[in-house]
């Protein structure tokens, strides 16, 4: 029998005299209320390992630590998958340069308006309330008439602001 001194995480000191580790944790245990297997002994900073008390002196001091869940790695968040909008695609339409003219007889007529501002060439977008140069960035109102044409637009409109 060895008589050995348990100090535990909170600075207390208990006496013990037993030959093997598992007699100390039986004593900490009835005098503490703390499982064996929750326990783990340290003596001179290393782990002690089921067995005897060989290595240990008398009226030595072993550390008691209280083996604690956690540590381990956390799960990853799953992260939403978000979807991306597809790129647009340009689409090469063969004779595209028919849409902008039309010939009659000996006359060729422009179908679409050219910007004032940009070189020859440059033809203006037609949207619902508006002409825009794509390569200026200007837009022109178009003008309605509400004398019974339909809704048709004169498509010789006002200038507005640039918009940057």
């Amino acid at each position: 029998m060895v008589c050995i001194c348990v100090q535990t995480i909170t600075g207390e000191n208990i006496t013990c005299n037993a030959k093997t580790i598992e007699e100390i944790k039986e004593n900490i245990e009835t005098q503490m209320g703390i499982p064996q297997s929750e326990q783990t002994l340290l003596y001179k900073g290393k782990k002690l390992i089921s067995g005897e008390l060989e290595s240990i002196e008398e009226n030595s001091i072993i550390n008691l630590i209280i083996s604690l869940n956690g540590g381990a790695k956390g799960k990853k968040k799953k992260k939403e998958v978000k979807k991306t909008k597809k790129k647009h695609v340009h689409k090469k339409v063969k004779l595209a340069i028919l849409k902008y003219y039309k010939v009659e007889g000996d006359k060729v007529i422009r179908l679409k308006q050219m910007c004032k501002v940009c070189p020859p060439g440059t033809f203006l977008a037609e949207h619902a309330d508006r002409l825009y140069c794509g390569r200026c960035r200007t837009a022109y109102t178009k003008v309605t008439d509400n004398k019974g044409k339909g809704g048709k637009s004169d498509k010789g409109g006002k200038k507005k602001e640039k918009k940057k």
